[in-house]
């Protein structure tokens, strides 16, 4: 049973860093303008947090303090990407699901 937890709760996790990079591709997709920076923004910006999250989020076997912030500030950037392009609602739930997981992480650890 706890091993079953655990897999659902990683799954979680994978889940929500994929919403990372969709909620930051999306804003940029719907807040800029200029179609060539559109598109370029909608593939650095998701690219760019997934180098830093492997960087420095999973790039450690002890989370270390840099990667502790660079996991907050790629969720804190998400949600405020969500609100950005009025889903507050989706950014509630976003914020939601990550406290959930991160108490399962830490309960079942």
């Amino acid at each position: 049973m706890l091993q079953t937890l655990q897999t659902l709760n990683l799954m979680l996790r994978f889940v929500l860093e994929l919403g990372i990079l969709a909620a930051l591709a999306l804003w940029a997709w719907r807040r800029i303008e200029r179609r060539a920076l559109r598109l370029a923004a909608a593939v650095t910006l998701p690219l760019a947090a997934a180098v830093a999250w492997g960087a420095f989020v999973h790039g450690e076997l002890v989370p270390s303090v840099t990667g502790v912030l660079v996991e907050l500030g790629l969720i804190a950037a998400a949600a405020a990407a969500l609100v950005a392009i009025r889903h507050p609602g989706l950014a509630a739930a976003f914020i939601g699901a990550v406290v959930v997981n991160a108490g399962l992480m830490t309960a079942i650890s």
